[in-house]
Formats: C-alpha cells, structure tokens, sequence
C-alpha cells in the first residue's frame, strides 16, 4: 500500500470519529506543531493501526481506543472516541450542518 493510500484510509476513518469541523479544532490545538501531529496521526495512528479492520471491526476499534484512552485519564479524547462510537452505532448529534439533534 502507497503513502497516500495509507493517508486516505486514515483520513477516512479519523473523519468518521471526530467529524471535520471538531477535527480542524483538534489539530488547531496543536499550535505551531499542526502540520507534524496531523500527518503523524492520519498517516501512522489512523492509516496503519487504527483502519485496518482485518482483526477487529470499526466498532470494537473505537472500543478498544476508547476504554484505552479513558484508563489513561484522559477526558477531551476519550470523550471524541466516545462521540465516535455514537456515530458508529447510527446516534447522530448536533453536527456543522444543523443545530438538531438527528
């Protein structure tokens, strides 16, 4: 598989999780380091690991991560992961297009 295959498969799926107006908030935060951190998790996290779903599906992916990133403390991703398996199991929230909940 190419580089950029391998960076579309993890756009794919890191746009399936956070949704593309929380995750340009998500990379802002980075500051100076965006453009490092983006490709490191859309190319390395999410294009080798985290949407290869050969052993596991979308779904227990987004279980794992996220009681993974829950035991670590962590509540701003552990919450995205969680908003992530919504998504996964059809719950939709508000989202950049509407302010409903759908």
């Amino acid at each position: 598989m190419s580089v950029p295959a391998i960076y579309k498969r993890g756009e794919g799926t890191i746009n399936s999780v956070y949704g593309k107006a929380l995750l340009k908030s998500v990379f802002d935060s980075y500051g100076s380091h965006r453009k490092d951190f983006k490709f490191t998790e859309i190319y390395t996290l999410y294009g080798l690991y985290l949407s290869d779903f050969e052993v596991m599906t979308p779904l227990e992916t987004e279980a794992m991560v996220y009681s993974s990133i829950s035991c670590l403390g962590l509540g701003g991703p552990g919450n995205w992961h969680l908003r992530g398996m919504g998504l996964l199991l059809g719950v939709r929230g508000k989202d950049e297009h509407s302010e409903k909940v759908k």
